[in-house]
């Protein structure tokens, strides 16, 4: 009498179920790996002792060929990894060049304007200042003082002295010129020699020059008018005008 079959039980097809997920497992290996490993069971099995020659010959022909299997595979894989570091290379240097692309553009610069509330009371005082300024500057009539206070004005200041110069009504260029290299006083005194007008812009300045820089006071030369006229103005007068 045959047996009936027992069916199996939740707990023995989950464990069955199991092994044969371990024994699927055991094929889930490393490529190279699972050459090694065939390649080490032949060579075993060739050198076990009894082994026929033939059988010999095809085990190390499988070795042979597992091992030129195991040189493509390391092959393969170094050139996917240069493969793969060449894109990654390749993809830097395509966003590094938009990039410095980007950078080599030129760029209007923007103003920021900001406003400070002490803005109006500083402009004020500049004017207060400015009329000040044009106020003393009215005050000093004499040519050879206004060219003293701009020369030293431009020796303190530089060419910060501009308001003063333009109070002064003088050419801040031709004083800041002329004071290049601190002239000496004798190449003062040759280009006042020069001068043919003392009254000239360039005659002013270089007595002023010599008086600030040198110390060297030089009195304006005085032109004396001569008479040319030789008419006889005795016929206007009286005959008896002169006489006693």
């Amino acid at each position: 009498m045959e047996t009936p079959e027992t069916p199996e039980t939740p707990k023995e097809s989950q464990d069955t179920e199991q092994e044969g997920v371990k024994k699927r497992g055991r094929y889930r290996k490393n490529p190279r790996r699972a050459l090694e490993e065939i390649c080490d069971r032949l060579e075993k099995a060739v050198n076990s002792p009894g082994q026929k020659v033939a059988k010999s010959i095809d085990g190390l022909k499988q070795v042979a060929a597992i091992r030129l299997r195991l040189l493509d595979v390391d092959a393969e894989t170094k050139h996917n990894e240069t493969v793969l570091e060449n894109e990654t290379l390749k993809a830097q240097h395509e966003k590094d060049t938009a990039e410095i692309a980007r950078l080599r553009i030129p760029r209007h610069p923007e103003t920021i304007t900001l406003s400070d509330p002490e803005t109006p009371k500083l402009q004020r005082q500049v004017q207060e200042l400015s009329g000040l300024v044009q106020f003393l500057a009215s005050e000093i009539t004499d040519a050879h003082a206004r060219a003293c206070i701009g020369i030293r004005a431009c020796l303190k200041w530089g060419s910060g002295a501009r308001p003063v110069f333009d109070a002064l009504n003088l050419d801040i260029r031709f004083y800041y010129q002329g004071l290049q290299g601190n002239p000496s006083a004798e190449s003062l005194q040759q280009n006042l020699s020069r001068c043919s007008d003392p009254d000239s812009e360039n005659a002013v300045y270089t007595r002023a020059a010599l008086e600030v820089l040198h110390g060297v006071k030089v009195s304006k030369p005085v032109h004396r008018i001569r008479n040319s006229d030789t008419r006889d103005y005795s016929s206007l007068c009286p005959p008896d005008l002169f006489e006693e």
